[in-house]
């Protein structure tokens, strides 16, 4: 991305509010993008010795880098378990298969797992309560 052309891009448009600018930029490219500015607007400021800009400034760019971090960890935490998940399922997926009888031993982590995962499935709107229905009365 080059930053330039977006910083010029956004100063450009009267109509465009600096939260809304850089929402619509990639998430990764956030910090580079505002720290690129700040560094820009804080020229600026100087040259029009605007040091009230300045500060307003930082307070905004320390707003959005927060939230960017925020943001980002959330995200972070969600790959983090859906990977968790998966690889539950993996498990489950070897046990039932290499299973020769007609029935899986169920334990107390098997149940606790799937209680985890659909759980999950709800959270995320995933949920088939039809596909789910044999293993209902474990959940």
């Amino acid at each position: 991305m080059n930053y330039q052309e977006e910083i010029q891009r956004f100063l450009d448009n009267d109509e465009l509010e600096f939260e809304e600018w850089i929402a619509d930029c990639p998430i990764t490219e956030a910090p580079a993008l505002i720290l690129e500015y700040k560094s820009y607007m804080q020229k600026l400021a100087i040259e029009n010795d605007d040091f009230e800009a300045v500060q307003e400034l930082d307070d905004l760019v320390e707003r959005i880098e927060n939230f960017t971090i925020d943001t980002l960890a959330a995200r972070q935490e969600k790959f983090n378990q859906m990977e968790r998940l998966l690889k539950k399922l993996k498990e489950m997926q070897e046990i039932i298969s290499h299973n020769e009888l007609k029935e899986i031993p169920v334990s107390i982590e098997l149940i606790s797992d799937l209680r985890e995962i659909a759980d999950y499935l709800k959270s995320q709107g995933l949920y088939d309560s039809e596909t789910w229905k044999k293993l209902q009365h474990l959940l």
